[in-house]
């Protein structure tokens, strides 16, 4: 579906896409600046110093970790049906998208992004490219449903070590926002998935491919498993990790680890982070999933349009080496958000 969209995306002229983008905005009031909101009657997350303190209301961002064929997907979709002030989106399939021969036709920063994969050499840079850039088209998603009381998001397909970014483009800290479920899945479960569900379209650029086999895919996962934990617990410091991150069990039924993760999400996030918002007054109506009808009662983002969007505007305001392309104002040095 993602794909179909993304060519009904590119159909539309340039003004279309930004029309489009810009109408799902349009509504999106300004946020005052506020203290943060404490997500646990026990101690206020985001405190620990140097963090940023978003202003407004403190959004819920919910990643699912789990090892390929553990079911993060599915689950997804599930958590969005409980919760549906949440946006729901698979980062992996942004980033199969960003990296199209189509999206980089469109976009010089995706172009490069897509050259840098395609060099084994320069893979590692062009990851972080491309999680940067993912980030942000996940921010710029959140943000153009606010007024329609969306509340975060719920999404897989990002490392842990990336979250930092995405928190970064929201202007919040990790330690405020983040919930992760963690997906536990036996080896044979998720090789016996993934041999059902076959490769997926992109997964030979984003270098998938290159262990050759699922086996090598799921080893590749266990091997990384420690590096996650830790930039977990670097970026979210031991108090919030201790909150923050829930271990499921993806190894039952469907229904059983639905209601697990749904359990698991309210106990770490609190009452007030998963309670729905209203939508703001003059707000515009909930956008269709890929040019389809809107399900009642669920925000959604046309993701392909916004993708699109976020990659007009980065080519507008960067060069391709993350420098940007308007001077910095005397006496500041603006990041390069992970674009060089």
């Amino acid at each position: 579906p993602h794909a179909r969209g993304l060519a009904r995306a590119l159909a539309m002229t340039a003004a279309d896409v930004d029309a489009t983008a810009a109408a799902e905005e349009a509504s999106t009031p300004a946020q005052p600046s506020s203290r943060s909101r404490s997500r646990s009657g026990a101690r206020r997350r985001g405190d620990e110093g140097g963090s940023p303190v978003c202003t407004g209301p403190v959004p819920l961002l919910c990643l699912l970790l789990g090892g390929p064929g553990s079911g993060k997907t599915a689950l997804c979709k599930g958590l969005q049906a409980q919760f549906p002030h949440l946006l729901a989106v698979s980062g992996g399939d942004l980033a199969r998208l960003a990296t199209s021969d189509e999206a980089a036709a469109a976009s010089p920063l995706l172009h490069s992004v897509a050259r840098q994969l395609a060099d084994r050499r320069r893979r590692k840079a062009a990851g972080r490219r491309l999680a940067a850039f993912v980030a942000e088209v996940l921010a710029d998603g959140l943000r153009s449903r606010t007024a329609d009381g969306a509340g975060g998001l719920i999404f897989d397909g990002v490392r842990a070590r990336d979250l930092e970014v995405l928190t970064a483009a929201l202007g919040c800290s990790a330690a405020q926002s983040c919930v992760v479920l963690r997906l536990e899945c036996p080896r044979e479960a998720m090789l016996e998935r993934l041999r059902a569900r076959g490769d997926r379209q992109g997964d030979e650029r984003l270098g998938l491919r290159d262990t050759t086999d699922v086996e090598g895919r799921v080893e590749a996962y266990a091997q990384r498993a420690a590096e996650d934990e830790e930039a977990l617990r670097s970026l979210l410091g031991d108090s919030a990790f201790q909150t923050a991150v829930r271990t499921v069990d993806a190894a039952r039924t469907t229904e059983d680890v639905l209601a697990a993760a749904e359990a698991a999400l309210r106990a770490a996030a609190g009452p007030a982070a998963v309670a729905h918002r209203p939508a703001a007054e003059g707000a515009v109506a909930a956008a269709p999933e890929h040019g389809g009808a809107a399900a009642p009662g669920r925000l959604l983002v046309d993701w392909p349009v916004r993708l699109l969007a976020t990659a007009r505007r980065l080519d507008a305001d960067l060069h391709l080496d993350g420098r940007p392309r308007v001077a910095p104002a005397s006496g500041t040095s603006p990041a390069k958000g992970g674009f060089a």
